[in-house]
């Protein structure tokens, strides 16, 4: 579940799995997302992915958003602004917990 300022109170499904030197997760919106009253993005339409592997001394992380949203000219730069926003905080929020863990 996920509360933003873009799009409100949305659902999500998320599927994790894991082995030695990997580790990745997909978030699914279940729910509808809204801009005020448009819905933006249909259930099952917007999916986030991070893929993390560790290699001798070096990660790679890897973060994707892809949507299927409705193209209405005066909110779709809005929309992939809060797009961007969401891979730049699963990225900041990545670094946090690596850091905390050196």
């Amino acid at each position: 579940f996920q509360e933003d300022n873009s799009f409100g109170k949305t659902p999500y499904e998320v599927t994790y799995w894991q082995t030695e030197t990997e580790v990745a997760m997909n978030a699914v919106n279940v729910g509808p997302l809204f801009v005020k009253f448009i819905k933006a993005v249909k259930p099952n339409n917007l999916c986030f992915t991070l893929y993390v592997k560790e290699s001798d001394e070096k990660i790679l992380l890897y973060i994707l958003a892809q949507a299927d949203f409705a193209s209405v000219p005066l909110l779709e730069n809005k929309i992939k602004d809060s797009f961007s926003a969401r891979v730049e905080a699963l990225f900041d929020w990545f670094i946090g917990q690596y850091n905390e863990t050196k």
